[in-house]
């Protein structure tokens, strides 16, 4: 049996996450997508699409992000904010 791995948050080594990394957040966020427009980000699972300059794309499924399919872009500091 395997043992069961405590995901932590990223904080402050959100810049060192890869593309295509499944992040968790916790709780429903409000947050400014790169265009200024306050989004709600629901709570669950999401995979990391693409990083952009300052931005991040994020994906409801593995295949969404392998294809590059955003479903959201955000700035990707909010990443310190997701669980690993």
């Amino acid at each position: 049996m395997r043992g069961f791995i405590k995901m932590q948050k990223i904080g402050e080594l959100w810049h060192k996450i890869p593309v295509f990394t499944k992040v968790f957040l916790e709780h429903k966020t409000l947050i400014k997508d790169i265009d200024g427009n306050e989004i709600a980000l629901e709570a669950g699972h999401y995979y990391i699409s693409g990083f952009y300059v300052d931005a991040m794309g994020l994906s409801k499924t593995l295949k969404g992000a392998r294809q590059h399919i955003h479903d959201f872009v955000i700035p990707s500091i909010v990443l310190r904010e997701f669980l690993r």
